[in-house]
Parts: structure tokens; C-alpha cells; sequence
């Protein structure tokens, strides 16, 4: 489970409304971003996502192949990130963490659709 299995929030737990929409402020974002522990998930955490980031700056966008899992272990980098340069995200780099934030919300958004609609056309349970 890691150092942060305190926190993890599993994916079938997660909902829009624990998602922050922003890193402003500083405690929501981290508490949500500490929620899953991206050094368990990834090894090579640390140059993948560097590599993920330098994307982003160079197209402006995230690469459309990122699991819900791959966001939130980038989201998690980004708290370490900013957690050890002890200063807040700005310019580029709140642009970045604001678009993965959007990314999971639109995830976590379109699952709960999704499982409300296929609990929508289930047939009634026999009683």
C-alpha cells in the first residue's frame, strides 16, 4: 500500500465532489492528491512524469491515452513536486495541475454516468 495508504481513497470512492478544482488552496488539493500513493503505482514515477509534464508544455494539452490511474499518480507527483520546492504552483505549472484536476473530474464525471445508466436499462430485481 505504500507510505500514503492512510489517505488512498480507491477509485470506486472517488467523486467529483472530493476533487478539487485547483491547488488553491494548498490543503484540499493535497489531501486529494496524497489519496493515492503514485510511487507504489509507477517506479518510475518521477521521469515519466516529467516526461507527461514536458508534453503538456509543448502541445498545451494531456496525452488522451492517460487512465484515471495515470492521472491521479500525476497529480500526486505534482503535490511532491511542489511539496519539496516549497513553493505554490503558478504560470505553467498551475495550468498543468488545473487540467489534470479537470481530467479526473471528467472521468470520475462520465463513470457515475455511465453506472447510472446501465443501473437505468438493469431489469427489476425479483422481489
Amino acid at each position: 500500500m505504500g507510505e500514503f495508504g492512510d489517505r488512498a481513497i480507491g477509485e470506486q470512492n472517488v467523486s467529483v465532489e472530493r476533487i478539487p478544482t485547483s491547488p488553491d488552496p494548498w490543503m484540499p488539493f493535497a489531501e486529494f492528491a496524497l489519496s493515492f500513493d503514485g510511487y507504489a503505482y509507477r517506479p518510475d514515477l518521477g521521469d515519466w512524469a516529467n516526461g507527461q509534464v514536458g508534453q503538456f508544455r509543448a502541445s498545451g494539452t494531456l496525452a488522451d491515452s492517460l487512465s484515471l490511474r495515470d492521472l491521479r499518480a500525476l497529480v500526486f507527483y505534482e503535490q511532491r513536486r511542489y511539496r519539496h520546492l516549497d513553493v505554490a504552483p503558478s504560470g505553467g505549472g498551475l495550468a498543468y495541475i488545473e487540467a489534470l484536476l479537470a481530467a479526473i473530474r471528467r472521468r470520475v464525471s462520465s463513470s457515475a454516468a455511465g453506472a447510472r445508466d446501465q443501473n437505468a436499462s438493469a431489469p427489476p430485481e425479483d422481489e
